[in-house]
């Protein structure tokens, strides 16, 4: 069975909802991180394409440009 990661957003990129998914693969709890930017915990590295990826996403759907 596969492992979900759930992150919610608001409108702003800060995090509204942490499932145990998401606990689990980046150890926090969801009181640690409710109400943060995103941004915060994305570990940029260039070499990263999936994070590279990411971030085009989410600058995208908040009208950003990539």
């Amino acid at each position: 069975m596969g492992k979900v990661v759930l992150v919610t957003l608001d409108a702003q990129g800060r995090i509204t909802g942490w499932n145990n998914g998401a606990q689990r693969m980046f150890g926090l709890k969801t009181s640690d991180v409710t109400g943060k930017p995103l941004a915060n915990f994305l570990e940029l590295n260039k070499n990263s394409t999936s994070n590279l990826e990411l971030v085009t996403m989410l600058q995208k759907s908040y009208g950003g440009r990539p």
